[in-house]
């Protein structure tokens, strides 16, 4: 069972950011939820007296330290949640739960408050394994399409239920074309180096849990593996194809009946060979940006 601890933090007068017609709120004291395993920071001359915004819509709960960047974001996080999901050809749905974001405008104030070195999502759910609660913690240290986007990729679509790897191939590749470049180029080395690699079965059976359990570094490789794989069936594959892998949660049913292949090892063949020229090309600069960017399908 997911431990939530919660941190509280103490305001003189935290003022509600005002949207869509709501009031403003003068609160004491903000109940801020903290990643899984996190203790409570220790006193911080940083940490007092700070002032959350929240923006608060049926689905979303923003609270942002910065108004303005709070107000943005609750102004075009639904709209960021239908691109990122609608490109790869899945029907736009709103949340079951409610979505709890937290914004931070630098990694210095993330890691003394939450004690994260980057962004960071969890999706916390019941004993029965139902989603209960989504939750971002972001840094807006930059422009929002460098960090948003990938993050809420990743909640949404663990929401929809859609496959883990997929979470994770999409969440990269929803990022911006830079990002992706390096993501995917970083592939170049531990394919001519024969580094362990994750293949299609391992990625098409990794769980949430079995990831958590991984290293950063192997995380990353499977991040940028499960990318290169979503970006194969896409481009490769099409987009109903790609849609009808996700809904049939991957493994040898999608295999078989919808990609084509007979084995596990005879799909390798094909995903060893696309990875490495992937990854070739677009260190040596080949490869158009136009090819790593997933747009709708209109038939």
């Amino acid at each position: 069972m997911i431990r939530k601890l919660l941190l509280t933090i103490v305001l003189g007068f935290c003022m509600f950011g005002v949207a869509h017609g709501q009031d403003p709120k003068l609160v004491t004291h903000l109940t801020l939820p903290m990643p899984t395993g996190v203790t409570q920071p220790g006193d911080d001359p940083d940490l007092k007296n700070l002032v959350w915004n929240r923006f608060q819509s049926d689905k979303y709960t923003i609270l942002s330290l910065n108004a303005d960047q709070g107000k943005y974001l609750f102004s075009n996080i639904r709209k960021m949640q239908t691109w990122a999901m609608t490109r790869w050809g899945i029907p736009d749905q709103d949340l079951t739960v409610e979505c709890r974001v937290l914004c931070v405008p630098s990694k210095n104030l993330m890691k003394k408050l939450f004690n994260l070195e980057q962004s960071h999502y969890e999706v916390r759910r019941n004993k029965e394994g139902k989603v209960e609660q989504l939750i971002l913690w972001i840094v807006l240290d930059g422009t929002p399409a460098e960090t948003v986007p990938m993050a809420l990729t990743a909640i949404a679509s663990a929401d929809l239920g859609i496959p883990f790897w997929a979470q994770r191939g999409m969440s990269v590749l929803n990022g911006t074309i830079p990002q992706i470049r390096t993501g995917l180029g970083s592939l170049n080395g531990p394919l001519n180096t024969n580094q362990t690699m994750f293949w299609s079965k391992a990625i098409f059976t990794m769980t949430e849990e079995g990831y958590k359990k991984e290293s950063q570094e192997k995380r990353d490789l499977f991040d940028q593996e499960s990318a290169a794989l979503c970006l194969m069936i896409r481009k490769e594959f099409g987009q109903t194809n790609f849609v009808r892998v996700v809904k049939s949660t991957g493994g040898e049913t999608a295999l078989k009946d919808v990609l084509g292949f007979d084995s596990y090892s005879q799909m390798d063949a094909t995903y060893k060979r696309y990875m490495g020229h992937l990854a070739s090309d677009i260190v040596q600069n080949k490869t158009p940006n136009s090819y790593l960017q997933i747009e709708k399908a209109t038939r």
